[in-house]
């Protein structure tokens, strides 16, 4: 059955290719049938203004602001989104009371309990930012990797500020944020500055950072320390992440979300007849099945709306159907079934619509459509990473594939 794929925001020609190559695999290895190879449907230069910098928002390029709300020390989502603008946030909130360290000021001494425990982030430093440093190609994505000399800075300041924590923890205690930090730090330079990074491979570089820990004989964490959340964990170093960067990251790529909404509105009538024109090249018989990320999920729906032929399958994935329907935004008329519930496409035989909570711009579409089955898939990575991360993981394609072999 050919399948149709519709990108999502942001996405420009450079990384939808990149992108499309991507699901091509995750389909061929999900498929338990004769596969057929992804159809394109490209419509990212009908999208926003290319010159769009965030100047406009506060706090951005200029202006002040302001953050009240704290983060709940239980917080892992909250935790991994802070560590996005802040790395060291968790182990600064971890540091001892009296600040033993190479370089706390005044004479006291290190206790030996901990001159034990920092001597093994010495003497595993070197070869543990190598095999770092080797793997990192593997979890960039479209991004250059970066370097053995950049990866071994960013483990030496993290190790660094490990070795001030708090005498009480030992190493098996300080794996978990250690792990994390490093993720979030490799996260951030990677993708160096890209408001709603797509392609960067979050649970692939959680695994590479486990791995290299498990490996090392000096440290020897454990797989799935990545989600433990570290004892003594301090609030007030995520609120103060929070302050510093939350609207750094989310509000530009809110901003970035907005201007190809707007710009999908603006040229609806050429996307959909791109659309349209992919489905021709597809086929005119036969089953289809279509795909839509993001904003291409609300494009998918609307096309099928009004489509001239049966969609054997549409699945909308990480996508704003369901908001646009509540808002009322949606081009096409639909006509309430059952209390606030509208009629799902006519001619779709399945609907399958898969969000990830932490996705910001993910939403549920059953309460506002019937006949559509909204799945929840945890996408491990904290938002925008979370975003994209659905096209590395092979559940995804999993249960794409499942919903229209029902």
């Amino acid at each position: 059955m050919p399948i149709l794929f519709i990108h999502g925001i942001t996405v420009r020609r450079k990384r939808f290719d990149g992108l499309l190559g991507e699901v091509e695999k995750g389909f061929a290895a999900a498929s338990t049938t004769a596969y057929q190879p992804v159809k394109p449907c490209y419509w990212g230069d009908l999208g926003r203004s290319e010159s769009y910098t965030g100047a406009t928002i506060p706090g951005f390029a200029a202006g002040a602001r302001e953050l009240e709300s704290e983060v709940p020390a239980d917080s892992a989502v909250g935790l991994l989104t802070a560590l996005l603008e802040a790395p060291l946030a968790e182990l600064a909130g971890l540091r001892d009371a009296e600040d033993f360290g190479e370089d706390a000021a005044g004479f006291l001494p290190v206790p030996e309990g901990v001159e034990q425990r920092n001597q093994r982030f010495d003497e595993a430093e070197v070869a543990f930012s190598s095999r770092v440093a080797s793997l990192a190609p593997s979890v960039s994505g479209p991004y250059p990797p970066l370097d053995h000399e950049r990866v071994g800075a960013i483990v030496h300041a993290i190790f660094g500020e490990a070795k001030r924590a708090d005498r009480v923890l030992d190493i098996d205690d300080l794996c978990p944020p250690v792990a994390r930090a490093i993720t979030a730090w490799l996260y951030q330079e990677t993708v160096a500055g890209d408001l709603l990074a797509g392609g960067f491979r979050w649970n692939q570089a959680v695994d590479l950072v486990e791995t290299a820990l498990r490996e090392d004989d000096q440290l020897g964490g454990e797989r799935g320390m990545f989600k433990e959340l570290a004892k003594g964990l301090a609030s007030e170093s995520l609120t103060f992440a929070f302050r510093a960067g939350l609207r750094n990251r989310i509000m530009p790529g809110l901003s970035l979300f907005l201007g190809d909404v707007l710009a999908w509105f603006r040229n609806r009538t050429q996307i959909l007849e791109r659309v349209d024109a992919a489905v021709r090249d597809a086929g005119n018989d036969g089953p289809l099945a279509i795909i839509g990320h993001s904003l291409g999920g609300v494009i998918a729906f609307e096309y099928c709306m009004g489509a001239g032929r049966d969609v054997e399958f549409l699945g909308t994935v990480g996508s704003q159907v369901g908001l646009f329907a509540e808002l009322g935004a949606l081009h096409q008329g639909t006509e309430q079934v059952t209390g606030e519930q509208l009629n799902s496409p006519a001619r779709v035989g399945a609907w399958l619509n898969i969000y990830d909570p932490d996705d910001t711009l993910s939403f549920l579409a059953a309460p506002m459509f019937a006949l559509v089955n909204d799945i929840i898939l945890d996408t491990g990575a904290p938002f925008p990473a979370a975003h994209s991360e659905y096209w590395n993981l092979p559940e995804t394609y999993r249960k794409l594939s499942a919903g229209w072999a029902q």
